[in-house]
């Protein structure tokens, strides 16, 4: 190189070719081939061939099945190969690391409007006023146009996958052919290295109910649906990093103004916002099916306690009082929610699922109105009693109410009801006499109306010859006579 560039400083210095030769002690054949060649030398390695050529096949052969280095060393060794150990390891360590970088190599793919879209999901922690809660983010991007739509849900179950899926569809209006998807539990049983991929059985009637081919992307190359990975990290970094909210409907609220401004926003490759893409590739979507695919959600059989309460996630929820009793179905909605059915499938009412176990019963807000009806209904039944009374005795009834108020008011209504029925059976006189009687001893007791009754009425000796009266409704021990009154009767049986 310094030969090369010592000639050509020379020469383009208007020395002669002979002169330079004398003065650089050259031959003047080497000098006239420098200066011919513009272009400067170059080194150039001799080629030799590796001991390993042969076995190259082979080696990567045994590298697939795992082989380790003095493996295949020993192998070789059996097929001929005189080399050293530490170039098989070169040569192993290099193609290895010349197949990591093959398989990084990526091509970009466009799809044409309404051909495809790309579903992911992502795990965060959300602080929700003193608590940290786990929240699932869906995403659903239209390959064409790179329209997102976002929601988000508390659990992560296959049919809160399809539930994202079929609110973003809602949202666009229409169905794709194709949904790229990862290979998450939920929706893929089985994806082989030879191609062959297990679908989850509700995952493919949801799919076959708007007519879309689903496809897994290759395990462990997320680049398959790259379309769908990098808004994560924008969402992730422009919104999520250091949010607080007070409760999950203001993380809703500001989810649903990120995404709009996600979509207005200018795409760095397309050069165009998405929203205006989605204008064109919106006519392509195919119209969505007429049967919703609710009947593809898991349902589970409850019933509701005597007292109004349904029972979910170990937590109690209020609901009316006119379903005690009653056989319900209940559907978690991305656990978030919980939507209450009827035995023949009509929505009943839908209820705001608790994030925290509770630690006592939640207040039912009709229980107190009902036993508010209940105490004014019993006030009603006692004050009949207490008017009744009144309107059967008068003034007197009304002394005796007040003394009786004070003497035994817990069983008020008690002894009432039953000098009451004295009056049925004695007659309106001999009551209202006993209670005189009553008032001048100031002895207030049903049963002190009872005795005054019993000395007011002596009873008649009984004619043997006469059938005794039969007396209906009369309490028990309310008559008492003597002995003598049935003397005569034991002399008519001597006779």
């Amino acid at each position: 190189m310094y030969r090369w560039h010592k000639i050509q400083m020379l020469q383009k210095g208007g020395m002669k070719l002979k002169k330079i030769a004398r003065t650089l002690g050259l031959s003047i054949n080497t000098v006239r081939k420098y200066v011919r060649g513009q272009s400067p030398p170059e080194f150039q390695r001799s080629k030799c061939l590796s001991q390993l050529n042969p076995y190259v096949s082979q080696i990567q052969e045994m590298v697939e099945k795992k082989y380790i280095g003095t493996r295949i060393y020993r192998e070789l060794l059996s097929l001929g190969y005189r080399g050293g150990i530490a170039q098989i390891r070169r040569y192993i360590r290099k193609w290895k690391q010349d197949s990591r970088k093959a398989a990084r190599v990526t091509t970009r793919v466009e799809t044409d409007p309404g051909q495809q879209a790309q579903y992911d999901w992502k795990e965060w922690m959300l602080p929700v006023k003193e608590q940290s809660v786990k929240i699932y983010l869906h995403q659903v991007i239209l390959s064409y146009s790179r329209y997102k739509y976002y929601t988000f849900s508390l659990t992560l179950t296959r049919f809160d996958i399809m539930r994202a899926i079929q609110a973003a569809f809602l949202a666009f209006g229409g169905t794709p052919l194709e949904l790229w998807i990862d290979n998450p539990k939920q929706m893929i049983l089985t994806h082989r290295k030879n191609g062959v991929i297990g679908y989850q059985e509700d995952f493919l009637k949801f799919c076959g109910l708007y007519g879309i081919e689903p496809t897994a992307c290759q395990p462990y190359r997320a680049q398959t649906k790259g379309k769908v990975e990098r808004p994560f990290h924008t969402i992730q970094e422009q919104f999520l990093r250091g949010l607080k909210v007070s409760d999950l409907q203001e993380f809703e609220a500001g989810l649903f103004s990120f995404t709009l401004e996600e979509n207005q926003r200018k795409n760095r490759d397309l050069g165009e916002a998405p929203l205006e893409r989605f204008q064109r590739e919106s006519p392509s979507l195919r119209p969505l099916p007429s049967l919703e695919p609710t009947s593809l959600f898991e349902r589970e059989p409850r019933q509701i306690t005597s007292d109004g309460y349904l029972h979910y996630g170990g937590n109690r929820y209020p609901v009316s009082m006119e379903l005690a009793l009653q056989e319900v179905w209940v559907e978690s909605v991305f656990g978030r929610e919980l939507k209450v059915y009827a035995k023949t499938g009509e929505l009943m009412l839908t209820l705001p699922l608790v994030l925290s176990r509770q630690t006592q019963r939640p207040t039912h807000p009709e229980h107190e109105i009902l036993n508010e009806a209940y105490r004014e209904k019993r006030k009603q039944k006692q004050g009949a009693v207490v008017e009744k009374f009144k309107a059967a005795f008068g003034s007197v009834g009304e002394a005796y109410l007040e003394g009786l108020r004070q003497k035994v008011s817990g069983n008020l209504q008690w002894h009432l009801h039953e000098i009451l029925k004295y009056e049925e059976v004695f007659g309106l006189e001999a009551v209202l006499h006993s209670i005189k009687a009553c008032l001048t001893l100031g002895a207030y007791h049903k049963n002190s109306v009872q005795r005054l009754i019993q000395v007011h009425l002596k009873p008649q000796p009984l004619d043997p010859l006469k059938p005794l009266p039969l007396v209906h409704n009369l309490p028990a021990g309310s008559l008492i006579r003597e002995l003598s009154d049935y003397a005569s009767l034991t002399e008519v049986s001597h006779v």
